[in-house]
Formats: structure tokens, C-alpha cells, sequence
């Protein structure tokens, strides 16, 4: 019976080099940030963003570079230029990876959050109230900065100076 896979054998590890696919979106280069029961959480390059992602939706970058990461049509459209320049970066950060900057940001962030593996038994189902995330077609959670008062007479300028 060795065509079996382990039960919990995890084909990827923290740190791999990826394309993670997302409903809505086409595969886009990231790296494994770390493993939450059967999701794992993957840093998108070029978007400098982060996402749970099934394990079913992730694939080598290696082993799959030819399928996910040409450029069908060479328009010069947003999304063709937002996808070279991810596949841009990946590569660079696959040449230095102890040099991926936006990458440990990111690890440094999640780990501050609590989401590790340890935690994702506890973790809630409704949303941080300083998140954003669209759940009509599972897009990225973007984490949104602080708001922030700003006292003083900034309206002033606009007034009618007698």
C-alpha cells in the first residue's frame, strides 16, 4: 500500500515557494507561511498580501512553473503586468531567500496575531473589526492600519478668512 499518503503528511512545508490558487483569481506565486489544520496561510508576492489557503489549491512553483506561470496573451493590461511583476519577485526571493523582507513581515505579523497552528482550534469565525475581507468571493484579508483622531483646526483653510 505505498501509493497511500500519510495521514498527516504535509506536502509542503513553511518557507516553499508556491502558486496558490484562490476562487476568482488565477494561481499567483507565493511562499507557505505556515500550516493551520488543513489550510495553510501563503504570502502573495506582488501584492504583499496574505490568505488561508486549502491545501488542494496549492502547488510547487518548481513542478508547475510552466503550467501556472506564463502569460497566455501578452496584452498589456493591469492584471498581466501585476502578475510579471509577482513573478519577478518570486524569483528574486528565490535566489535570496534569507533576504525576503515582505515575506518575514509577514511571518512576524501572523505570529503576533496568534496564527499558528497551536491557536487554529480557538480561532474565530467572525472577522477582526480592523480587517477587511470580502466573503462573496473568498479575496485576500487585507489588514487595515489603525484609525486614527486628528485633533486640530484643519477645516480652518477653507473658511472665509475675515
Amino acid at each position: 500500500m505505498g501509493n497511500r499518503r500519510q495521514l498527516n503528511a504535509s506536502p509542503f512545508s513553511d518557507g516553499d515557494f508556491v502558486f496558490a490558487k484562490m476562487r476568482g483569481f488565477r494561481a499567483w506565486p507565493g511562499r507557505i507561511v505556515n500550516r493551520i489544520g488543513t489550510e495553510y496561510n501563503v504570502y502573495f508576492y506582488g501584492t504583499w498580501d496574505h490568505a488561508k489557503v486549502s491545501e488542494n489549491q496549492i502547488f510547487d512553483f518548481a513542478t508547475h512553473s510552466s503550467r501556472y506561470g506564463r502569460v497566455k496573451n501578452d496584452r498589456d493590461s493591469k492584471a498581466v503586468r501585476s502578475f510579471k511583476a509577482a513573478m519577478l519577485e518570486i524569483q528574486l526571493a528565490m535566489s535570496e531567500p534569507d533576504l525576503d523582507i515582505c515575506y518575514f513581515n509577514t511571518v512576524g505579523q501572523l505570529t503576533e496575531e496568534g496564527e499558528n497552528p497551536e491557536d487554529a482550534a480557538t480561532e474565530s469565525s467572525v472577522p477582526d473589526s480592523d480587517s477587511d475581507s470580502d466573503s462573496d468571493n473568498g479575496s485576500i484579508k487585507q489588514k487595515l492600519p489603525a484609525k486614527l483622531h486628528i485633533v486640530g483646526d484643519s477645516d480652518s483653510d477653507n473658511e472665509p478668512q475675515t
